[in-house]
């Protein structure tokens, strides 16, 4: 993937995160669900925190992404919310749609990851710490 390519994906993907923030914030309520579903998903939004908290997230990936700063480690702090988001459609919410959105998130970062993966080299190596 060439240079301007690969910077407009993460341009792209960081205003999509950005524009989940927006409406977020202004109330905005996720499509009905499974029935087996809604007890999860009412208690996240009831929770309080984790809903603001996944926004948290959603906001400093994209600011991330936009700038082009700490692109790694945005895309480190984005996989479990978009793994998360996409097991809960796959074992509660099963419908096409939501599967499909979840699914391309999770692709769209594991595109980051890969877009990115020499500054993963080191983390990455096996070593033994001292004392062990």
């Amino acid at each position: 993937m060439s240079t301007r390519l690969a910077a407009a994906f993460r341009f792209l993907f960081g205003l999509v995160l950005l524009a989940w923030v927006g409406m977020g914030l202004t109330g905005w309520q996720p499509p009905p669900v499974a029935p087996g579903a809604e007890a999860l998903r009412d208690a996240l939004f009831g929770s309080g925190y984790i809903i603001p908290a996944v926004l948290i997230v959603y906001l400093i990936v994209g600011l991330g992404y936009v700038s082009g700063l700490y692109v790694a480690l945005a895309s480190v702090l984005l996989f479990p919310v978009s793994l998360n988001i996409l097991l809960f459609h796959a074992f509660l919410n099963p419908n096409p749609r939501s599967l499909t959105i979840a699914g391309l998130l999770l692709l769209a970062n594991l595109g980051m990851f890969w877009l990115h993966r020499s500054a993963f080299v080191e983390l990455l190596k096996a070593r033994r710490q001292p004392g062990s």
